[in-house]
């Protein structure tokens, strides 16, 4: 006699779309690194945008 273990749930291939939805965050916080990073190395040497001189 076999038992039965209940519903066995196959893994589905999930979509590029869904698979970027993960990496969206990261990478939007990478972004905001590097742009913060940029404007203190600006800010520290003393490059004024020509719209601000």
């Amino acid at each position: 006699m076999t038992e039965h273990h209940g519903d066995v749930r196959h893994h589905k291939n999930r979509h590029t779309a869904e698979k970027l939805e993960g990496v969206i965050p990261v990478l939007m916080l990478i972004a905001v690194a590097i742009l913060g990073v940029f404007l203190i190395w600006g800010l520290m040497n003393g490059a004024t945008p020509s719209y601000l001189k």
